[in-house]
């Protein structure tokens, strides 16, 4: 061949037979022929006309996209869609552009790639405007705030969801509407603003009900249950949980059937029930490898070795951790990926081989800082200091805990910030600061009290206990534990009940209430 008409004859015929291969199923094939085809049009077509060589290139990595997109090769799709972006971009193709911005910005969030999700959703934003697109507008204010979320900035992320909810109110779009406020709830929820969270929560699940989206409803059901979670009301908890795997068996919905099984299974871990636990997380399971979501397969297998190692089965709790780590790498999800270092870092933690559990925590750090995850960097820190606390050096223990502290102050994670208290209260009270510790005993309990976080606010008190304990302060000691028994009686934690009598028998034994004692133990 020695002329471009039939070199462009030759590619058409490869993108024609590529694109019955992809509808044939033979995925690899069609990736090799397009491949084939870009090397003719790179080295041998000679195309002149610079317009009709990108149309040509347009056509080939569209194919390309595509196939991607059916094998679900992660980093295939946003290789092809960036090539594509960048044709539509310089050939002026502004409504293209603008499709595929969003849906790459879309791609870039799901890999935890923050940086470029939030870049590229800002540039589509100004182009929503343009062409006057309000859901579209809408839209990225709504990404943009669940990638600050993501990330941390919580107070950006309301600044944005606020945003999109104002549009999707101005615009009449319900569903809309209704999604802002689950993003929005999903924000307080992460900073410890529970019953903000569930007055949101409640706005979406009105509007679901309104509209007759069963589906939408369900979601609503599975965040308020997980609200109550949070707040150690495990009884409502369920019970929305309950109503919410109902719609979702009468619909259909095996996705979201398994989403609802995985909750329950770590509800039911919350309150020791570690058997009933593993029940709901394998049907989970068995669901997803199913219909073939190996991304939720991977958060199962995470919460099931989180099952394994609370019940002391370290070797089973590795073996399901390295499954999860394994998927996180080949899909490219660096927030999970670092999510399974931390999970197998506690493992190592947990069975003393503290430099092990070290350096996953370091590898866990590195990828939340390159991807500037700030509230999942400060876990780390948390985790990092709890290894250097068993060590016994507790001046590297507290260094840690404060950078983690100064990080949930920053993103305005109230949670957060009451377990930082806890943590550094555990340090001073290990070297004998105990006006120290018991000051920031208090902190954290007020910010629990606060944010309605009764378990977060039984602990506290299981803290203070233990500190009046060791200072002889018994009265004190009881009237603590006895605090904290009776909201773990409340909530139905059975594993925290059973430690509220040990601590309370400990109590009168050391005080010679043997009666007592012997009640309690």
């Amino acid at each position: 061949m020695n002329n471009v008409y039939e070199y462009m004859q030759v590619i058409s015929i490869g993108l024609f037979v590529a694109a019955f291969l992809v509808n044939t199923s033979r995925f690899v094939k069609a990736i090799e022929l397009c491949k084939e085809c870009l090397f003719i049009l790179r080295h041998r077509a000679g195309i002149k006309d610079e317009k009709l060589s990108k149309s040509f290139y347009k056509r080939i990595y569209l194919v390309m996209w595509n196939t991607c997109n059916r094998i679900r090769d992660n980093a295939g799709v946003i290789k092809y869609a960036e090539k594509l972006l960048l044709i539509y971009r310089e050939s002026g193709e502004t409504l293209e552009e603008y499709k595929l911005s969003i849906k790459l910005g879309r791609m870039y969030f799901q890999q935890s790639k923050y940086k470029e999700a939030k870049r590229l959703t800002e540039k589509t934003l100004p182009i929503s405007k343009e062409i006057g697109d309000r859901r579209g507008e809408a839209y990225c204010y709504r990404e943009l705030g669940i990638v600050y979320s993501s990330v941390g900035k919580y107070e950006k992320a309301t600044n944005h969801l606020e945003k999109a909810l104002a549009i999707n109110k101005e615009i009449g779009d319900r569903n809309g509407e209704a999604t802002s406020y689950v993003n929005l709830g999903t924000v307080y929820k992460s900073v410890g603003k529970y019953e903000k969270a569930t007055e949101l929560f409640e706005k979406s699940l009105a509007i679901k009900k309104e509209t007759g989206d069963r589906n939408g409803e369900a979601n609503c059901y599975v965040n308020l249950g997980t609200v109550y979670g949070s707040v150690g009301e495990y009884e409502k908890a369920r019970k929305h949980l309950e109503k919410a795997l109902a719609i979702l068996k009468k619909i259909g919905d095996r996705n979201g059937e398994a989403s609802c099984y995985a909750n329950l299974g770590n509800m039911s871990l919350s309150v020791g029930e570690y058997e009933k636990g593993r029940e709901h997380l394998e049907k989970a399971l068995a669901i997803l490898k199913e219909i073939g979501d190996i991304n939720g397969e991977a958060n199962c297998y995470v919460n099931l070795g989180t099952v394994y190692q609370s019940v002391g089965e370290y070797g089973k709790a590795t073996e399901h951790f390295e499954k999860a780590l394994a998927i996180k790498k080949e899909l490219g999800d660096r927030n999970g990926e670092a999510t399974c270092y931390i999970n197998l870092g506690t493992v190592h933690k947990s069975v003393g081989e503290y430099d092990k559990a070290r350096e996953l925590f370091g590898k866990s750090v590195a990828i939340l800082k390159e991807i500037g995850d700030r509230n999942g960097e400060a876990s780390c820190y948390s985790n990092l200091g709890n290894v250097y606390h068993l060590v016994g050096e507790y001046e590297k223990a507290r260094e840690l805990f404060e950078k983690s502290l100064a990080i949930k102050k920053e993103t305005g994670d109230r949670n957060g910030e009451a377990t930082c208290y806890m943590e550094l209260g555990t340090v001073y009270e290990l070297i004998g600061e105990y006006e120290k510790a018991r000051k920031l005993f208090e902190k954290s309990l007020a910010i629990e009290k606060e944010i309605g976080d009764r378990n977060g606010e039984a602990n506290c008190y299981v803290n203070l206990g233990a500190l009046y304990r060791s200072v002889g302060e018994r009265e004190k000691a009881g009237e603590n534990l006895e605090k904290a028994l009776a909201i773990k009686k409340e909530i139905g934690d059975r594993k925290g009940e059973a430690c509220c009598y040990v601590n309370l028998g400990t109590v009168y034994l050391s005080v010679g209430e043997y009666e007592k004692a012997r009640e309690h133990l």
